[in-house]
């Protein structure tokens, strides 16, 4: 019986604590990487307060190339 009490408990708060963050959250921000190393694409979330925060890196394949233009 305690065992579940803390479950729920615990179940609780960690849902209050996603909706808390998700409610924190006003957007989301995208940036393409270009690079000879591979291509990424670095998602940040903005906040209320419009500031970026570390989102995910995630790699999508490829090389990026360089042209001069000279």
């Amino acid at each position: 019986m305690m065992f579940t009490a803390l479950a729920a408990i615990l179940l609780a708060f960690v849902a209050a604590s996603i909706i808390l963050k998700a409610a924190r959250t006003v957007g989301a921000a995208y940036f393409f990487t270009n690079e000879p190393s591979g291509n990424f694409i670095v998602s940040n979330t903005i906040g209320a307060d419009g500031k970026l925060s570390p989102g995910q890196v995630s790699w999508v394949g490829g090389v990026g190339q360089y042209i001069s233009h000279n």
